[in-house]
């Protein structure tokens, strides 16, 4: 799998804790912004990241705004 901090990628979301990676037309944009380590316990396939989602609108509070994030175990599709 070629995951880098920084990398735009396309993601298929399949529940609120993993994904997998798709091409450009099936999936929403996102940018990673950390990298953690693969499951050793072997519970999840790939590795978990963190992932800004790029094309959903801004979330706007009190103290400043920021862009949606979703902690996600990524793969690639069988």
């Amino acid at each position: 799998m070629n995951l880098e901090i920084g990398k735009e990628i396309y993601v298929h979301q399949t529940n609120y804790y993993s994904g997998y990676l798709v091409n450009k037309n099936g999936g929403e944009r996102a940018k990673i912004t950390h990298i953690g380590d693969s499951d050793p316990e072997g519970f999840h396939a790939g590795a978990l990241c963190y992932v800004e989602w790029i094309d959903r609108p801004m979330v706007y509070q009190q103290n400043g705004s920021f862009r949606p994030f979703a902690q996600l175990w990524l793969c690639e599709p069988d």
